[in-house]
């Protein structure tokens, strides 16, 4: 069963669907296929706790990651 929903922060703000996996590893190694197409800031959102964590991979930057509990902070 998915879990864990991933987005794609566009440029003006939007959030992109970019796909569901089961587990934080995953969420990862799919994020890391998708920057290749597509650098920039990735959300994983967890449905059922409201937990999020915010990626910004960059072939030249790097990877960082910021966690945050819930979608209004």
């Amino acid at each position: 069963m998915f879990r864990l929903d991933i987005f794609k922060t566009e440029a003006d703000g939007r959030l992109l669907w970019r796909g569901a996996v089961e587990s934080f590893a995953a969420a990862i190694e799919l994020i890391q296929e998708l920057t290749m197409a597509a650098p920039g800031e990735y959300i994983i959102l967890d449905q059922n706790t409201g937990h999020r964590a915010l990626l910004h991979i960059s072939g030249s930057e790097g990877q960082s990651v910021e966690s945050r509990n819930s979608l209004g902070d």
